[in-house]
């Protein structure tokens, strides 16, 4: 985990387990080992870290997850404007600020069976985007708060703001192709978890002290340039 701010970044926290340990699991494990932060915090990872669990976590310790990649297929932009209640198991309003007639929810796919009066769903400029199955007198279209959430997380990295984390988010990427090239964490002269992960925290260590020594030469820098103006 790196801290990035406006005068470079540092490595403040590292996890290391055996490879079956997933990267979702491995969000999970930090953001539980956090405490609740009295400032909002921007967390940026890739997609194998989302989830909405992992979302959810992150927002009861004020923590904003950010994803810069989605996985799985892509959902119909509609699906954003459509209201669900905070459980996922009723929809309140449709993208026209329409009420359902009924709404059901099936347990084993998480979705809900929405259906409207067919007259709501026959004109309405959204009907192409929203595709409901008409018949003689509803209208009916399945859609879940998963599908809904995704829908607004695809519009949120369409924003500028979006790319500009984005960016933090590939500059992380450096960091395991450094110790990889400089610090041969591939080659350890040591064998099992804990002697490994103690070098490990050794290289990363190293790692932040060149970070550190870099920042203090570009200050003398700054300072020497100020002097001879």
């Amino acid at each position: 985990m790196e801290s990035v701010g406006d005068n470079g970044s540092i490595v403040t926290d590292y996890q290391y387990e055996k490879n079956i340990h997933s990267d979702s699991q491995f969000l999970k494990e930090a953001i539980d080992s956090m405490e609740k932060s009295s400032e909002p915090v921007v967390l940026i990872t890739d997609g194998a870290y989302s989830g909405q669990k992992n979302a959810d976590a992150a927002t009861e310790k004020n923590i904003e997850l950010v994803t810069t990649d989605l996985t799985g297929r892509e959902t119909k932009d509609i699906a954003a404007d459509f209201l669900f209640t905070e459980e996922g198991t009723m929809v309140i309003s449709c993208p026209a600020g329409n009420a359902p007639k009924s709404c059901s929810y099936i347990k084993q796919t998480g979705q809900c069976r929405i259906s409207f009066p067919r007259n709501k769903c026959e004109n309405c400029p959204h009907r192409d985007q929203c595709q409901p199955k008409m018949f003689n007198r509803t209208s009916v279209l399945f859609l879940s708060k998963r599908s809904s959430d995704s829908a607004k997380s695809q519009r949120a990295m369409k924003t500028e703001q979006f790319k500009a984390l984005a960016r933090i988010r590939n500059g992380v990427e450096t960091i395991p192709s450094i110790l990889r090239k400089k610090y041969q964490i591939d080659h350890m002269p040591v064998r099992g978890l804990l002697a490994t992960k103690l070098r490990f925290g050794i290289k990363l260590a190293a790692l932040n002290f060149k970070k550190l020594s870099a920042y203090l030469d570009s200050l003398d820098q700054c300072a020497l340039l100020s002097a001879n103006s």
